[in-house]
């Protein structure tokens, strides 16, 4: 049993050899799916909720699919959006949510995040702040801006970048997995959620 034990250990281990990892040079070469989209997926677990960041270069998402009118709610206090379901808005006095379009919007650095623009009310009007803001975001699907509150006009101003940028890589997800990220918090589907109870004085 000793020698048996002494030869296990006296047994060299082999070094790999080298010049068989060269020899095959296709097999050291990055594949175009890691140029294309990195090495690793970036996993979202949070996308924020608000008007865009001023001082970044944002583009909007172009196609219809994502951007769309829904209803909120904005705590101010803690500039906090909830998404209110169609089967609860119409029991809300008019004055406690909005219709907004929501848009889809990628920062310089890759961020993504949804902006709320208020539509015209009931009787077509809509101020100018929410008009620039429409259109800053129609602008944003073309080229990068920035989006700048200027309040001597009452309304945005865009900056557009000094030198052409690439397009954005948008996410691969699909637009219910990004509005059940922004939302699954934030989601009023019933006339019983705390945020209504706490409006009406419940709690």
């Amino acid at each position: 049993m000793d020698a048996l034990k002494n030869s296990a250990a006296a047994a060299p281990v082999e070094p790999a050899e080298i010049g068989d990892v060269f020899s095959d040079p296709s097999k050291l070469r990055v594949g175009q799916e890691y140029l294309v989209t990195g090495a690793v997926k970036k996993v979202i677990l949070k996308i924020p909720v608000g008007k865009p960041n001023q001082q970044e270069f944002l583009r909007v998402r172009p196609e219809p699919e994502w951007r769309a009118t829904y209803a909120f709610i904005r705590v101010k206090s803690d500039n906090e959006y909830y998404l209110v379901m169609p089967n609860v808005f119409p029991a809300l006095a008019a004055a406690e949510h909005k219709f907004s379009t929501l848009y889809t919007v990628m920062t310089r650095g890759g961020a993504l995040h949804l902006w709320p623009v208020p539509v015209k009310d009931a009787e077509g009007k809509i101020n100018d702040w929410h008009q620039s803001g429409h259109e800053a975001a129609e602008r944003c699907m073309q080229g990068w801006h920035r989006i700048i509150p200027d309040k001597k006009v009452g309304g945005y101003e865009l900056q557009p970048a000094a030198y052409p940028l690439p397009d954005p890589v948008w996410p691969d997800l699909p637009v219910g997995e990004v509005l059940r990220i922004a939302f699954q918090r934030f989601l009023i589907d019933t006339l019983d959620h705390p945020l209504l109870k706490k409006l009406r004085g419940e709690c």
